[in-house]
């Protein structure tokens, strides 16, 4: 979804994503909730293009096929997964399994409806660009998509359906989570398979929570995993699944390291490189009573 996104545009989506997040979170009615999403994002799109203008084709592909569907795809999720969950069938656990399936049908269905152009989303195809993210191409082209819901004055139909491929498919995991919640746990399901046949337990953070989300933030910020090619949601998601913690929203973290008062904003960090550098010290001062002895 951040392919194609300079380092502004990209920390400005990463702030919008989070945002969205937090409100999400936040108690209040959930059509209240989703009017405020739908203002942040709208007043976002509604300057997109002024902040960032096009004189050439690639910078005009790389705004129709990469900046405009993320972040109105983030408008598309917030609305179709308001309307998923306003529909729950919550007294029902036969219903509800049912009525995720459905949607995760619906959602299949969209994409086989559109494969053609979903292989080129998947397969990051070029040789359409022109065609598919430009103004001035030839609309009357049978490659191109018909989307009835595509708004003409904000980008081109393919960029439409773009960010309907990225919603849905964010969308379709959280349908796969919410089933596999509902889903009875083997005994053993705290529990791993080694390759020499041994259960293992999973990792477990037992510190404190903040403790961990310096160490995340200073993992993100340094480009250490994926070549830094990771937005920061997903990998706090990833992390906190990994040591079974819930990091909560990035940002949220990160402005709580920066409001601290008495300690130092990095405490955990400081505190990890002054127990290696004692560690180094300790085993120096170990050889040097060796060469004693």
């Amino acid at each position: 979804m951040n392919d194609g996104m300079n380092e502004n545009a990209l920390r400005a989506f990463t702030v919008l994503e989070e945002d969205l997040k937090i409100l999400s979170q936040s108690n209040g009615h959930p059509t209240a909730i989703l009017r405020e999403q739908e203002s942040q994002v709208i007043s976002i799109l509604r300057d997109l293009r002024i902040l960032h203008p096009f004189d050439d084709p690639v910078l005009e592909i790389n705004f129709h096929k990469h900046l405009y569907p993320s972040f109105r795809s983030l408008l598309i999720y917030y609305q179709e997964k308001h309307l998923v969950c306003s529909a729950l069938p919550h007294e029902n656990l036969c219903l509800l399994k049912r009525h995720y399936q459905g949607e995760l049908q619906r959602i299949a269905r969209f994409f086989d409806a559109y494969a053609f152009h979903y292989k080129y989303f998947i397969l990051k195809g070029q040789e359409l660009d022109v065609l598919f993210f430009t103004e001035n191409a030839d609309l009357q082209n049978v490659l191109l998509p018909v989307v009835p819901t595509h708004e003409p004055a904000g980008s081109t139909v393919t960029a439409e359906l773009f960010a309907r491929f990225m919603a849905y498919e964010r969308l379709r995991i959280d349908l796969l989570s919410f089933l596999y919640e509902l889903e009875p746990k083997p005994i053993l399901s705290s529990t791993t398979v080694d390759r020499f046949g041994k259960l293992r337990k999973p990792f477990k953070w037992t510190g404190e929570t903040i403790n961990l989300i310096e160490v995340a933030h200073a993992i993100h910020l340094n480009k250490q995993i994926n070549e830094g090619e990771i937005g920061i949601v997903e990998f706090f998601e990833g992390l906190g699944e990994f040591f079974g913690v819930n990091l909560g929203v990035p940002k949220k973290g990160f402005d709580n390291m920066k409001s601290r008062k008495r300690l130092s904003r990095t405490q955990f960090l400081d505190l990890m490189r002054d127990s290696v550098i004692k560690k180094m010290d300790d085993e120096d001062d170990w050889g040097s009573v060796r060469g004693l002895l």
